[in-house]
């Protein structure tokens, strides 16, 4: 893991040896002095050291082009490349950029440099167009947002090594705090159950609870996710998973069991998704449902931020009893609320 600081003079002999050899240290110290007035023709600039294990590896700039958009320029010094070190530092400096205001992140790239191209397409950048600069250079010009989206987001996870499903039995057991053998007790389901998961992931759940009913679908919004699950659970044969927003996808069938862990954080409207979980159960059916008890309006990953909308144990409720479905029961847990509610009348 890297961190980023601003540079100090007494750095200058780092930079000189791995960027800046053709100057004197009284030079460099100079530029650093510069660097860290932040400030470059009256506009925001900041130019930080990238930091593993105490040693400098290279350094990325953020440059004011208007209120709203910031440039960010990563180079990683020759005998540290290839280590995901600039991707790394890539992510952080866009987190300090949202931090600051700033709406769109841009890069100006070589057409020549596959090296940098590929980075930041790593990291979500998009190529909008290609210009000659005033040297000659023929450049891309590309952008992303700062803020990460929930799709980007779990996709970035798959991305960097992240599953779930192959988690130590230790994460295992902190998961269950959401969705352990209570949760899936409440679900209830039987050989002649059709279930359906929404926000399956990767298929932490689904490998338990697929096997013990009929026809197993799960939908989730992020495509990496959703091809990660059908590579965990392709031993099983009564699986049907689907790449959408379960809001806007349209079923051709109804469930006898509906679950959801940890995904209704990332549900904006909760009302509609609830209404519509209504209209899939069949007659009798259950919905259940783990909700997080933190609050917070974003989630910290080190790297980036990810807006949810928390979860309310009260409104919920609500939520449930005007969508026609009949609250069962709410269990407790040290983490989350588990409620379950039939589609009885």
């Amino acid at each position: 893991m890297i961190t980023l600081r601003n540079f100090a003079e007494a750095d200058a002999l780092d930079l000189q040896r791995n960027k800046y050899r053709h100057k004197t240290i009284s030079e460099v110290q100079d530029m650093i002095r510069e660097m860290n007035r932040k400030c470059y023709n009256d506009k925001y600039f900041e130019m930080f050291a990238v930091v593993h294990k105490g040693s400098i590896v290279g350094m990325i700039s953020l440059y004011e082009h208007s209120k709203w958009v910031v440039s960010c320029g990563p180079e990683i010094f020759a005998s540290e490349c290839r280590k995901g070190y600039g991707y790394e530092a890539l992510l952080r400096t866009l987190l300090i950029a949202r931090e600051k205001g700033y709406k769109i992140a841009v890069a100006q790239i070589r057409t020549d440099n596959i090296a940098s191209i590929a980075l930041h397409e790593k990291a979500r950048f998009e190529m909008e167009h290609e210009y000659v600069n005033s040297k000659g250079n023929a450049v891309y010009f590309m952008m992303r947002p700062t803020e990460f989206s929930c799709e980007e987001h779990y996709d970035m996870l798959v991305d960097e090594g992240n599953d779930p499903v192959c988690d130590s039995d230790l994460l295992q057991k902190h998961m269950n705090k959401w969705d352990g053998n209570e949760f899936i007790d409440e679900l209830q389901i039987g050989k002649d159950k059709r279930v359906l998961e929404i926000g399956v992931g990767t298929g932490r759940l689904a490998k338990r609870v697929a096997p013990l009913c009929k026809v197993f679908t799960g939908v989730d919004i992020s495509s990496k996710t959703i091809k990660r699950a059908k590579e965990n659970l392709r031993e099983l044969e009564n699986i049907e998973l689907y790449c959408a927003d379960f809001i806007k996808y349209e079923f051709d069938c109804s469930f006898d069991v509906i679950y959801s862990s940890l995904t209704f954080m990332h549900i904006k409207n909760k009302q509609e998704a609830i209404n519509k979980i209504a209209t899939l159960l069949n007659d009798n059916g259950r919905f259940v449902l783990s909700i997080d008890k933190n609050k917070n309006e974003y989630i910290d990953y080190g790297t980036r931020i990810v807006e949810i909308y928390p979860d309310d144990l009260s409104i919920t409720k609500k939520y449930i009893k005007k969508s026609g479905l009949q609250l069962e029961k709410v269990i407790e847990t040290e983490l989350a609320y588990i409620i379950v509610a039939t589609n009885r009348y």
